[in-house]
């Protein structure tokens, strides 16, 4: 357990983001497939980053047998991965991993003349999967409404299906920016992508992975962002960061502008600042970015505003029940947050409705094994003071040296 303190709320810094494990994990399975996995030198230092570059070196040394924790994207990637090795494999999870559906990129494979077996429970893992040439006939559909890692998975190994893929667009996508993300890397390491209306087109061919570069990580900025917005004063440097990026979440720049949070980008970087007041009726849509979610709902509640939250049907599927779990640690502080249907949910109290009504101080905030759920509640210490935060190395999984980082504006022990 960790224990936030501050006595001021001006904040003033510079915070070093690790490298996207977004990116960092797309290219990884392209290096794979490019046979330069030793050459690659963009890793993010983060967990799950590290145990796909750990898993990946094992399936080239011969391994057969994979176990992903709690990785989602891991489970995803590597799964269509092996599809495409002519050998048996088994891979599966922890607990929360195994209740995780996974039947839409099964569906998929299946069609693409990959065997695979439930071991447990029908269209969860873990799985039983006896790779080899995979080939299409037709366009491949895919179901597409619990995660875009499913699209994405299949798309990577478009290249190395016999004839190459076409993937009919689903009508339904949600995380749009991370298809786009994956496809500009792609294109980028050497594969011809045909776009229309209609579907995508992936021509068989090799990745050329050496010369594509990773970025800072916008999603880890949004901590930040609401660290800035709780404050009375702050101005943040992210070094490296910047605004022209392959990562949706860029977009946390638009988000926080309605919590007052300006964003400035120079050649070095970007910087963030308090300028304004919050609005107080607050509206946004994750559905494109539901990594964004937890900590902008977090920050809005802290600022005392009421809001209305949709797109978040996916989050349920996530390391927890993340919109249940923000809502469980939020009622500590006697905030409001409950859902109103599978995708949408609203925050109806607030400190600013009851102006007398404090903080209170010394809560206990759970993790539920989510790194997300952790960094979204710490900056929450600027209201109350004093705040704790159980199993703090969650955080691990995509930030390791988030503590230290948001150390420097506060007291931790």
């Amino acid at each position: 357990m960790i224990h936030l303190q501050t006595t001021s709320s001006f904040i003033n810094g510079e915070v070093n983001l690790p490298l996207s494990k977004s990116i960092g994990n797309r290219l990884l399975i392209m290096s794979y497939l490019a046979s330069e996995l030793e050459a690659f030198s963009s890793i993010p230092q983060v967990d799950d980053s590290l145990l796909l570059h750990r898993l990946l070196l094992d399936l080239k040394s011969g391994e057969s047998d994979f176990y992903v924790d709690n990785a989602g994207t891991v489970m995803r990637f590597l799964t269509a991965l092996l599809a495409t090795i002519p050998k048996q494999f088994s891979i599966g999870g922890n607990i929360r991993m195994n209740q995780r559906p996974i039947k839409p990129l099964v569906d998929s494979l299946l069609q693409l003349g990959c065997k695979i077996e439930y071991q447990n429970k029908h269209g969860f893992p873990p799985l039983i999967i006896q790779g080899g040439e995979l080939e299409s006939l037709e366009p491949l559909k895919v179901e597409s409404e619990v995660s875009s890692q499913f699209l994405s998975a299949l798309l990577m190994i478009a290249p190395v299906v016999a004839g190459g893929l076409t993937i009919a667009k689903p009508q339904v996508v949600v995380s749009q920016p991370y298809i786009e993300m994956t496809l500009s890397l792609m294109r980028k390491s050497g594969i011809t992508v045909i776009e229309s209306e209609d579907f995508w087109r992936v021509e068989q061919g090799e990745y050329l992975v050496s010369n594509v570069l990773n970025e800072p990580d916008w999603s880890s900025s949004a901590f930040f962002y609401s660290l800035a917005a709780l404050s009375q004063s702050a101005e943040i440097f992210f070094p490296g960061l910047q605004l022209q990026s392959l990562q949706g979440d860029s977009a946390v720049a638009d988000f926080y502008e309605t919590l007052g949070i300006k964003t400035f980008t120079s050649e070095q970087g970007v910087t963030i600042r308090r300028i304004q007041s919050p609005q107080h009726n607050v509206t946004a849509d994750f559905s494109n970015h539901p990594d964004l979610a937890l900590p902008f709902i977090a920050a809005t509640a802290g600022l005392g505003c009421i809001g209305r939250f949709t797109g978040l049907q996916t989050l349920k599927h996530k390391e927890s029940d993340r919109m249940l779990a923000l809502s469980v640690e939020l009622a500590k502080l006697d905030m409001d947050l409950r859902q109103v249907d599978d995708s949408e949910w609203v925050l109806l109290n607030s400190c600013r409705i009851n102006p007398a009504k404090s903080f209170k101080s010394d809560i206990v905030f759970q993790t539920y094994g989510d790194h997300r759920i952790a960094m979204s509640l710490a900056p929450l210490v600027l209201k109350t003071k004093s705040l704790f935060v159980e199993n703090e190395n969650v955080v691990t999984k995509s930030f390791p040296d988030f503590w230290n980082q948001i150390g420097q504006f506060l007291l931790l022990d």
